[in-house]
């Protein structure tokens, strides 16, 4: 027998506390009287367990004793053989009770821990995802209010051939000089490259600066350009134009 697998399995620990079945208790009995290392090991586990015990002690009510040993057989716990050691005590069981109980109570708190942390998660998941809200909320509230005052005007722009699904509004309001894009469906541009607004005032193309697609927040604002015929969105090198590629517009849409 490998004497210190034997021993590192847990099995003395086990038949100390009683948690082993008949088969299994007579087993250890055998060889606890084959091996005297085993015998050594035991009584460790023996002193080690009665002075945990001693110290964590828990008194037990008036009574439960005589209630729990008149439900045990006899037989489901028999004595030990003379050569073979002894019964661990009645004085013993409570220690061993006491064990078993803070372990109980140790499981306990560490699945408590564990369940605070969990829920501290979701609490932080649940904080997080209401103030995606309440942001998306007040966005929301101020395109309302963007379509909702006086004197503002849409500009649909529509895709051109180099993007017939494209589409794109310009929300203008000459009253507040307040003008807004929104980004309605646009092919992602090519890595080196930039979209650019585009405002056409008196036949001539006015920049209003290039800008991203955000899926996150598809209303951009704009600077305001007075009196435009239309509006037009170009494919253009990173930074920006001088002056629109028309080749590569994507979206146009006349004003009124």
């Amino acid at each position: 027998m490998d004497i210190k697998a034997y021993i590192s399995s847990g099995i003395l620990e086990h038949y100390v506390l009683g948690l082993l079945n008949e088969k299994e208790r007579k087993e250890v009995e055998q060889n606890i009287i084959k091996y005297p290392e085993l015998r050594e090991e035991l009584d460790k586990i023996e002193e080690t367990l009665e002075s945990y015990a001693s110290n964590n002690a828990i008194t037990p009510p008036v009574g439960l004793l005589d209630d729990i040993m008149g439900q045990i057989k006899p037989e489901d716990n028999p004595p030990l053989k003379a050569d073979g050691g002894t019964k661990p005590p009645q004085s013993r069981f409570w220690m061993y009770m006491s064990v078993l109980a803070l372990l109980a109570f140790l499981t306990f708190l560490w699945l408590f821990i564990q369940k605070n942390h969990q829920l501290g998660e979701i609490q932080e998941q649940k904080n997080q995802l209401q103030e995606e809200c309440d942001t998306k909320e007040t966005e929301l509230l101020g395109t309302i209010d963007i379509l909702r005052n006086e004197g503002g005007l849409i500009i649909a722009m529509k895709g051109t051939d180099n993007a017939p699904d494209a589409l794109t509004k310009v929300y203008w309001n000459n009253e507040d000089r307040t003008a807004y894009l929104d980004i309605l469906n646009l092919p992602a541009p090519p890595s080196d490259k930039q979209y650019q607004l585009w405002a056409i005032v008196d036949g001539t193309p006015v920049d209003m600066g290039v800008f991203e697609i955000d899926p996150n927040d598809t209303l951009v604002s704009a600077p305001f350009i007075e009196n435009p015929a239309a509006f037009a969105i170009t494919l253009e090198p990173a930074g920006g134009s001088v002056s629109p590629t028309l080749d590569d517009m994507v979206v146009i849409g006349q004003v009124g």
